[in-house]
């Protein structure tokens, strides 16, 4: 099975990086295709990425189901500064930025496994891998600059692996512009 995602445009391709999602416990593997496309979606601190027949794949380490519902100083404290208890999940940095839209994503599920969980005495946890490429407005090599989400923008970066185009840009200007 093949997806050909259109590129966003007026965007650049800048990288890409790869995350481990859990997916809902009800859900087996064979029920998600490989190469399938993904959105993400939720509301901090319940983000997510659905597939095409609406599966959620969820954070690894999340403390709370995906239907649970927030309390409001929870929530508030994540619409503030983008985090909660000093870290931020590659999960949730993406969604700030697509939100503010800073940056267009495209994912894809790459592979899905299944793995033996401590918690439950050896029951079984399926998870995903997801490969996103990250998108940039074009303007942003003519001076643009994030208007909002600056520092997770930044934060992400550092997860992301670059693609360089030859032609395109040099290196020194696009790893001038990541620091």
């Amino acid at each position: 099975m093949e997806n050909d995602a259109e590129p966003p445009p007026d965007l650049k391709l800048c990288g890409y990086l790869s995350a481990v999602l859990t997916v809902s416990a009800d859900v087996s593997s064979s029920s998600i295709p490989l190469n399938s496309l993904c959105s993400i979606g939720g509301d901090p601190p319940n983000v997510y990425f659905a597939t095409q027949n609406d599966v959620r794949l969820a954070p690894m380490g999340k403390p709370e189901s995906s239907d649970s519902i927030a309390t409001p100083s929870v929530k508030k404290r994540w619409s503030r500064i983008g985090m909660v208890h000093g870290s931020i999940s590659v999960v949730h940095q993406l969604h700030a930025l697509v939100t503010h839209k800073c940056l267009r994503i495209v994912a894809r599920i790459t592979r899905i496994s299944q793995h033996r969980t401590e918690v439950e005495c050896g029951g079984r946890e399926v998870r995903a891998v997801v490969l996103v490429d990250v998108y940039l407005p074009i303007d942003l090599w003519s001076g643009w600059q994030f208007p909002r989400s600056s520092s997770v923008a930044a934060a992400l970066f550092k997860h992301l692996r670059v693609r360089l185009v030859v032609g395109s840009t040099s290196a020194s200007q696009t790893v001038a512009f990541l620091k």
